[in-house]
């Protein structure tokens, strides 16, 4: 079954005001603080990708112009860079945003979606024909002139392509153990699994030249890789009275430690939250090893899905961020597959949808219990727009 990674979908209620919790704790819940400051503009330019879905997501769905906006000082300026196209963002990389576009005829398994380049300065469209099949992701390196691309075909398989030549470098099929890239980072490739269920989780690491694979853990389930490769955050259930739909715990792994280049990872994995009948899930985590996760009330799929909190941690603890109250879908979109990036310096981009209508925010993330997030909407659509598909390029 083709995975459709960027448009899962969390349920989230922002909490509206809360204190601070602590590295290894469950998040306090004790007090009710008033916040009384807001960070500090945002002062470095940010250069974002976004690009409106168009109705449902579901075979058929249309997609709005792409657009580039750049935020400085709190001031943005957009631009369109593709006024129509039928394919969906996927990626970006240096001077390029990658699509997946519906090839000619008929749309089936072997005749899916491929990738093409946009140029930003020239805006020349580029299509890149890798054979028959689907491609279902595609994640930029550290090398900007290339991408790694994951073809649907009878089986699973991923290739390195090279966007100047069209150069198509096989590197391997997907096996139910290393099951699905996650992030191309300096340090290598990452791959993760929760096959066939999540008590057989699996984490690895590729080297791109020798295609090494070394496994990093066996113990739970890798969802977010820092941009550098240094951190790796997941998920892993403790309690054993809790099921197994629920996180009750996160863990961060730091990848240079020398357990990792033996390829061994003894000891049990310690987490920096904690707390049965409790449903942590990870939303990015930065090269600092800070965190942005959600927090909400365990429940089974057949119950209605619990209000989340939205929690950033650094410096061994974590804050509740105040004044996002209103109730919020937060998308998993395809570039990079996360509902939200964290850009170090306690800034994020995030999608949500307060009150219904779909926005893309820049948001200033707190690290105290008194202050309250300084949010800078960069595009805010209307009832026609389902989502947002977005990628930061800077």
């Amino acid at each position: 079954m083709q995975r459709i990674w960027w448009a899962v979908v969390v349920m989230v209620v922002l909490a509206s005001c809360g204190p601070t919790g602590t590295a290894g704790l469950s998040p306090s819940s004790s007090a009710r603080l008033t916040p009384v400051a807001s960070p500090s503009p945002i002062g470095s330019t940010i250069a974002i990708l976004y690009q409106p879905v168009l109705g449902p997501v579901l075979p058929g769905t249309t997609f709005g112009a792409i657009h580039e906006a750049k935020v400085a000082n709190g001031v943005i300026t957009d631009r369109t860079v593709s006024q129509s196209t039928s394919g969906q963002l996927a990626a970006s990389t240096n001077g390029y945003a990658v699509l997946a576009v519906p090839r000619p005829g008929l749309a089936t398994q072997q005749n899916g979606p491929q990738p093409a380049t946009v140029d930003l300065r020239t805006g020349a469209f580029r299509v890149y024909d890798l054979g028959p099949g689907t491609t279902i992701c595609t994640l930029r390196g550290p090398d900007p002139t290339k991408l790694l691309v994951c073809q649907w075909t009878v089986d699973q398989s991923y290739l390195i392509l090279d966007l100047p030549t069209g150069a198509v470098m096989a590197v391997g099929s997907i096996d139910q153990l290393h099951a699905r890239p996650i992030a191309w980072t300096p340090r290598g490739i990452f791959f993760a699994s929760c096959w066939p269920s999540c008590a057989n989780a699996t984490a690895s690491i590729m080297d791109p030249k020798t295609l090494t694979m070394t496994t990093i853990t066996t113990k739970a389930v890798v969802t977010a890789v820092s941009r550098r490769g240094t951190y790796l955050g997941g998920s892993e259930n403790l309690y054993a009275a809790d099921t197994a739909y629920c996180s009750d715990s996160l863990f961060l792994i730091r990848t240079d430690q020398p357990s990792i280049a033996s390829g061994v990872r003894p000891g049990s994995l310690n987490p920096f939250v904690s707390q049965p009948k409790k449903d942590f899930r990870i939303v990015d985590v930065a090269d600092d090893g800070s965190v942005l996760y959600t927090a909400s009330d365990c429940r089974t799929p057949h119950q209605q899905p619990a209000p989340k909190s939205l929690y950033y941690f650094s410096g061994g603890q974590s804050t509740l961020q105040s004044g996002l109250d209103e109730t919020a879908d937060i998308y998993y979109m395809a570039a990079p597959q996360s509902p939200g990036l964290l850009l170090g310096g306690a800034i994020a981009v995030v999608a949500r949808r307060p009150n219904g209508i779909n926005e893309i925010d820049l948001v200033h993330l707190c690290t105290s219990d008194t202050c309250q997030p300084a949010v800078t909407t960069i595009a805010r659509g209307d009832a026609s727009v389902d989502a947002y598909a977005f990628s930061v390029l800077s």
